[in-house]
């Protein structure tokens, strides 16, 4: 499905809705098949530092990772809100104390939490509301991922999304980055150029 003619807060609102329709029993069931698909992707591909995110919205939950993976290095995001709008990866292992920034997402305490470099070996799981096969998501709005990318680095992007919400073209513009993977329930594919 072309959306790429659409607004994209209302792309955004209608996406959010449909994701929020799952019950928790069919949003657990299709974040267990994605977080199966992404532990083997991520170990054939070597990955030494994963950054992921909590849950928010009823975005999928890919905690299981950090317990199937034993010997990667786990990153959550902590968003400078204040200052720079920057987004930065610190240090994290299941367990450990996390705050509430001031969108209400859970990240680690920066004071606490050894902020972590990307690089070759890193892959960055990358929330979205939406995605399109070219590799673009649909965030909330505020860039901050966007940025990151654009900072530069060799870290590999993976727009994370339910299949119910990817489609052949979404609107974008000349910040959006596009991401290299996109994964869904239904398995990980490499996006297609445009």
């Amino acid at each position: 499905m072309d959306l790429s003619g659409h607004n994209k807060a209302t792309l955004r609102q209608r996406f959010l809705t449909e994701r929020n329709a799952l019950d928790d029993h069919e949003r657990a069931a299709l974040s267990a098949r994605l977080v199966g698909h992404l532990a083997a992707w991520l170990s054939s591909r070597q990955a030494a530092q994963v950054f992921l995110f909590l849950p928010f919205k009823g975005e999928p939950d890919l905690t299981e990772l950090a317990a199937l993976m034993p010997d990667s290095i786990f990153g959550l995001p902590v968003i400078d809100i204040a200052e720079t709008r920057a987004l930065a990866f610190h240090a994290w292992r299941p367990g450990e104390p996390l705050r509430p920034n001031r969108f209400g997402i859970l990240e680690p305490d920066p004071s606490q939490a050894r902020q972590l470099t990307s690089g070759i070996d890193t892959v960055v799981l990358t929330p979205a509301v939406a995605m399109d096969r070219r590799g673009y998501r649909l965030g909330y709005g505020g860039g901050y991922y966007d940025r990151f990318f654009a900072a530069g680095g060799e870290a590999t992007g993976v727009g994370i999304v339910y299949g119910a919400c990817l489609v052949s073209q979404l609107p974008c513009e000349e910040h959006d980055r596009r991401l290299a993977f996109i994964a869904t329930e239904h398995g990980i594919q490499a996006s297609r150029p445009d």
